[in-house]
């Protein structure tokens, strides 16, 4: 029981860690129609600046979220199509177990095929900080600040 609490544990601090990333690449909802540039940009310039990166962590992150925002639209984009699906279910009164189910096993389905990429950037963003800048990561997460127009 212990052991599988410290999996879970770990796992949620993983994908927490990711999520922050993500929420960075994204800029929040003023840039959420904005540019992959411009999300690229934005993640760069606010982690770089929250955890004073070197020029070196800098490039190393602008290579990994450049390939993250890329990915994760289409994570984005099945959002978008759930979302819809569920206002027609509503809207039409086709509520059911079985349409609920179906729309879950279709997000877990998405999370799991996006899963090795996740942890290849999870451990990747992970190899470039310092102690420090992982300590203050770690704090953020413990935290649950969010992105950084979440508040």
């Amino acid at each position: 029981m212990k052991k599988s609490k410290t999996v879970v544990a770990v796992a949620l601090a993983g994908v927490s860690f990711f999520v922050l990333i993500t929420l960075a690449s994204c800029g929040g909802p003023r840039h959420s129609h904005a540019s992959p540039e411009t999300k690229i940009n934005f993640a760069v310039s606010y982690l770089s600046a929250e955890l004073d990166f070197t020029d070196e962590q800098k490039e190393e992150f602008k290579a990994i979220v450049s390939e993250s925002v890329y990915h994760l639209k289409s994570m984005s984009d099945d959002h978008e199509s759930v979302r819809h699906e569920m206002a027609e279910l509503v809207r039409n009164n086709e509520i059911s177990a079985e349409s609920i189910d179906r729309m879950i096993d279709r997000r877990i389905d998405k999370i799991n095929e996006m899963r090795p990429f996740i942890k290849e950037k999870v451990i990747a963003i992970n190899d470039i900080l310092t102690d420090e800048q992982r300590a203050k990561v770690a704090d953020h997460i413990e935290s649950g600040e969010g992105g950084p127009f979440r508040h």
